[in-house]
């Protein structure tokens, strides 16, 4: 029955439900669990989390979203908690890290825009739902910001080497 089913999801270790005395749900003899009761709990549990995915891809995207209202405001300490937020919910997002660096580079933290920079090009690099035209135009710009945060802690010779890089990605730049 529908019941002893949810029991089953619910309950993955027993292999009976309570005692209900007369319930008219529950079957007092012994359950056993099929190959069919495996396959439902596995494709319900796989289901529930992809739900659950997808609920914290969304917060993330709306956390990015008030961060770039925030950005777009000048408002770059605001914007900074925002996308931390989203970090804090998927710490492989370069959308996230690039424009933390952005916010950090606008208040003048340069060293630590440059370390979000490093980490939006490693969360680029693992990404393979990206196009290789988007993920080259995308890496160009992160090295071009890479550049500016090093040039602004005078680190020139390090700049040069990253607005090179940039260059070499996207030559039109």
């Amino acid at each position: 029955s529908a019941a002893t089913l949810a029991y089953r999801v619910l309950h993955p270790f027993t292999q009976e439900p309570p005692n209900q005395p007369n319930g008219p749900f529950w079957r007092k003899q012994q359950q056993t669990i099929t190959p069919t009761d495996r396959q439902m709990r596995l494709l319900l549990t796989s289901i529930l989390l992809s739900c659950v995915s997808l609920v914290f891809a969304q917060q993330e995207r709306a956390d990015i979203r008030r961060g770039n209202k925030q950005y777009n405001d000048s408002n770059y300490t605001e914007a900074e908690v925002y996308y931390r937020r989203g970090l804090d919910i998927n710490d492989h997002s370069f959308e996230a890290h690039y424009n933390l660096g952005d916010a950090l580079f606008r208040q003048g933290k340069y060293p630590e825009a440059l370390e979000q920079y490093t980490q939006a090009e490693k969360a680029l690099a693992t990404n393979d739902k990206v196009s290789k035209a988007k993920r080259k135009e995308q890496l160009a710009d992160t090295y071009h910001n890479m550049g500016n945060a090093l040039y602004a802690q005078q680190q020139y010779d390090q700049a040069v080497g990253a607005y090179q890089q940039a260059l070499r990605l996207d030559p039109k730049d």
